[in-house]
This record gives C-alpha cells, sequence and structure tokens, in this order.
C-alpha cells in the first residue's frame, strides 16, 4: 500500500501543470510568499501591497526580490497541485492545505493540510 501512494504521488508530481490554484481572500496559500519557502525554508506571509497575478490567481510576496524571482520562474516557486493538500491528492481528494505544514521534495514545493498529513506523505515517500 505504502509503494501504491508513493507510486501515485510521483505520477501526480510529474503529471503536467494545470494551472489551477486554490485561492483564499488573501490570494494562493492564504496569502503566503512561495518564494520565501525556499529562500527561508519555511513559509512567511507576503504582503497585501507586494502581488503578482499568474495563473488566473494573486500571489503575494514578503519582497520586491521575493516576488521578481517569481515573475522570473513562476513554475519554480508555485506550490505543487494548485496548493492542495499533496497527501490528500495521492488519494484523489481536494483538501484545502495550511500553508504552514510544508516540504521541499526535489526542487519542488509540497503542501499539507495536517502534520499527521505530512507524516504520513513523508513515511511513505520513502
Amino acid at each position: 500500500m505504502n509503494k501504491l501512494i508513493y507510486t501515485l504521488f510521483l505520477i501526480f508530481s510529474l503529471s503536467a501543470f494545470s494551472g489551477e490554484f486554490y485561492t483564499s481572500k488573501r490570494g494562493v496559500m492564504g496569502g503566503y510568499d512561495p518564494v520565501s519557502y525556499f529562500k527561508q525554508k519555511r513559509g512567511s506571509k507576503g504582503s497585501a501591497k507586494i502581488t503578482y497575478q499568474w495563473a488566473g490567481a494573486t500571489w503575494r510576496f514578503k519582497s520586491e526580490e521575493n516576488r521578481s524571482l517569481f515573475i522570473a520562474s513562476p513554475r519554480t516557486y508555485a506550490p505543487q497541485f494548485g496548493s492542495y493538500c499533496a497527501m490528500a491528492m495521492a488519494h484523489n481528494e481536494n483538501v484545502i492545505s495550511n500553508p504552514k505544514i510544508s516540504t521541499i521534495f526535489e526542487d519542488k514545493l509540497y503542501l499539507f493540510y495536517t502534520k499527521d498529513a505530512y507524516r504520513s506523505w513523508k513515511a511513505n515517500k520513502k
């Protein structure tokens, strides 16, 4: 079963980019700056004054530098699975993620809805 979940996860990871992101009133990822996960190894809230429209959604950033990095390569920084929970997607479910629970795996950002979902994902990827 663990191998099946991991295999599904990899298939979803390699699938074509859909361009659809879950968006709250604060934008994608609840207003968190996607670049901050790569630079600081954790998410930081973005500013309502520093935004960018991409893939039909509003993205917030902590700094103009982060915004510029995102504009130059949005697919590098955008979360996988439209910002839905990676573990739930492995079970073919769309579950809104918590931007405070994340990981970078193979240079991609993955979000999770609970710490248990993250732990399950982590255990199944081994």
